[in-house]
């Protein structure tokens, strides 16, 4: 068992975890921002958006990573460092990225942090 598993055993039972062992779980899962989506695709993406649903639209059979990867412009900033600015108490945020500036809606994990 790694590190990661050990926290997220805890986690699962209840159990309290430091905000340095939150911080190292949400960094083991690489989130870099996708940029702006290129003027020429918009309206096409709010589709597609819409009909891939809010998890990229693998449960719907859509691939929105790859459309991502033709109709947004990259940007690559590390989006950890973003999430880790907040507390890990699950509420929703809307905030712009430190590199690009396109608007990033996500939840924050939720982890019972001790101290």
């Amino acid at each position: 068992m790694n590190d990661v598993d050990e926290i997220m055993a805890r986690v699962q039972t209840g159990g309290k975890v430091t905000h340095e062992e939150a911080e190292f779980v949400v960094r083991n899962v690489q989130r870099r921002c996708k940029g702006p989506i290129k003027p020429e695709y918009v309206d096409q993406y709010a589709e597609f958006r819409a009909g891939a649903g809010s998890f990229g639209g693998q449960e719907k059979g859509y691939d929105l990573a790859a459309f991502d990867a033709v109709a947004r412009l990259g940007c690559g900033a590390d989006f950890n460092d973003l999430l880790c600015t907040f507390p890990f108490d699950g509420t929703e945020h809307s905030e712009p990225c430190q590199n690009c500036g396109t608007v990033i809606s996500f939840r924050s994990p939720f982890f019972l942090v001790s101290g």
